[in-house]
């Protein structure tokens, strides 16, 4: 799936970065073809901030804060960018 990806690895690197204003390296994101929306409705989370919505340098991104995937288990974000048939997501 990755080379589907017209970007660069730092580019998509520096698109996290400006999106969400993290420093993300490429080993920790993976990529997956669920749709974005999946992200937000389809999720098995136990609690989670309202999900974020923009638009970074053409790319849809979706921003979740404080997930918790289930009860005993730390907190983590979810951040995805949408690249057309790819989208690359970091969690943690």
């Amino acid at each position: 799936m990755r080379n589907e990806i017209e970007h660069t690895d730092e580019q998509i690197e520096q698109l996290f970065e400006a999106a969400f204003g993290a420093c993300i390296s490429m080993d920790s994101i993976s990529f997956s073809r669920e749709p974005l929306a999946n992200f937000d409705h389809n999720m098995p989370y136990i609690e989670r901030s309202k999900p974020f919505y923009a638009d970074e340098q053409g790319c849809n991104t979706l921003e979740v804060r404080d997930v918790k995937v289930a009860k005993g288990e730390p907190n983590i974000d979810v951040l995805v960018i949408d690249f057309g048939t790819v989208r690359a997501i970091y969690q943690g």
